[in-house]
Order: structure tokens, then C-alpha cells, then sequence
């Protein structure tokens, strides 16, 4: 049997509520896909013009002028904490 064949088995017994989120699942599934595929099929300079003019916008928006320590930043987006050894812990041998 089919992956197909399982996954239509599978839907027929669902309430339609369930089967709408299903299709809304599948629906984003697709697009990711779509977005997925025109990234693979951009050349190595249209993905680099691409990315400057990104980088240019966020400059010109100074959208990160609040970061004065980036470590500190990303350790703290990250919630990471000190490694023995690393981080001037009291911990460090």
C-alpha cells in the first residue's frame, strides 16, 4: 500500500475540523516547498544581490543599533549558560 493510499485511509475518518487543519498543514507544507525550490534555483550572484540589498535595507534602518555587545546579545537570546572552563565561571579548573 501506498504512502498515499495510508494518508487518504487516514483523512476519510477524520472530523472535517481536523481535515481543514490538515489541508491548512498541507497548504504551508507546500508553500515552504515552493520557497524552498526558487532558493535552490537562484544563481550564486542573484542569492548574493539578494542578500546585499537585505543587508543594505537593514543598515540603512540601523536595526540593530540597541546590540552594543553582540556575544552578550546572542548568549542572552539563546539563554545560554556559562560552560565550566569557558566563561570565567567560579566553577573553572
Amino acid at each position: 500500500m501506498s504512502t498515499l493510499d495510508l494518508i487518504q485511509q487516514q483523512v476519510v475518518q477524520l472530523p472535517e475540523r481536523m481535515r481543514q487543519k490538515l489541508l491548512r498543514h498541507l497548504l504551508v507544507l507546500m508553500q515552504q516547498n515552493d520557497m524552498h525550490a526558487h532558493a535552490n534555483s537562484l544563481s550564486s550572484n542573484e542569492y548574493g544581490e539578494g542578500l546585499e540589498r537585505a543587508l543594505r535595507v537593514a543598515t540603512s534602518r540601523n536595526l540593530f543599533q540597541e546590540i552594543t555587545d553582540p556575544v552578550a546579545w546572542q548568549r542572552a537570546i539563546r539563554c545560554e549558560r556559562d560552560l565550566p572552563g569557558r566563561n570565567g565561571s567560579e566553577h573553572d579548573d
